[in-house]
């Protein structure tokens, strides 16, 4: 508020930073809230951002990506956070302190499964790493290892054969929906009309018939393919991508 009153009077003020971007899970944050409540004009400079700099010696996918920063102290909503980022299928970019490095790493592994991670430190620092290993490779590496400096985590996001696999939607098996492979690995649906049941023909006569990669429909009719299921049972986010 002191700062904000200052820039009511006219005097002109720049928030700077011995490292990193001002505002990016930082206090500098609040004052650019402050300034466009109290209606006051402000710009930024780009400069250097361990988020985005970590993305880009990861080695991880980099159109899309989510920043978390700091996991949250409280459990609960660290918990919620979570659950969340269970379903990302975007990079995920996180921060953490050296002492707090294992625990957190911990904590993705039992949440998220052993995915590929990219820890960086000391960016643009003599002693720049970016260690590429997975949640289980980096525990081991840490036992032996004390964590150093400021961390960058960057997580790879859930494949979408990671979660066709777990709607029951992976190739080549029969699970009723139709499959994508040639060989129309289809599983037997149960027909209520006169057609035999789980036909695979096109133009069948029964409700129970089914065309190669289609869901049943009657009379062998194409219904919806395999994409609008999986818009059915993904998080909102995550239709776009499909």
């Amino acid at each position: 508020r002191y700062l904000v009153d200052k820039l009511k009077e006219g005097i002109n003020i720049a928030l700077i930073t011995d490292a990193g971007t001002p505002g990016i899970s930082d206090p500098g944050e609040e004052l650019v809230k402050q300034c466009y409540e109290a209606g006051i004009e402000l710009t930024s400079l780009p400069g250097p951002a361990a988020c985005i700099t970590a993305l880009t010696i990861s080695g991880m996918a980099t159109r899309r990506f989510a920043f978390e920063a700091f996991l949250p102290p409280d459990k609960k909503e660290k918990q919620r956070i979570l659950e969340e980022l269970k379903q990302e299928t975007r990079t995920m970019i996180l921060y953490e302190a050296p002492h707090r490095l294992v625990r957190t790493l911990e904590e993705l592994m039992e949440a998220l499964g052993d995915r590929n991670i990219t820890i960086c430190r000391e960016l643009t620092k003599k002693y720049e790493t970016a260690f590429r290993t997975t949640f289980s490779g980096a525990l081991a590496h840490y036992e032996n290892e004390e964590p150093r400096g400021e961390c960058v985590i960057v997580v790879e996001g859930k494949s979408l054969e990671e979660i066709a696999e777990e709607l029951g939607l992976s190739k080549g098996k029969g699970s009723g929906l139709g499959g994508h492979d040639g060989g129309g690995a289809h599983g037997p649906v149960p027909g209520t009309g006169p057609g035999p049941e789980g036909r695979h023909e096109a133009g069948g006569k029964g409700p129970g018939d089914q065309q190669k990669g289609c869901i049943p429909g009657a009379g062998g009719k194409r219904i919806s393919r395999i994409r609008p299921i999986l818009f059915q049972k993904l998080p909102l986010h995550q239709k776009e991508i499909l």
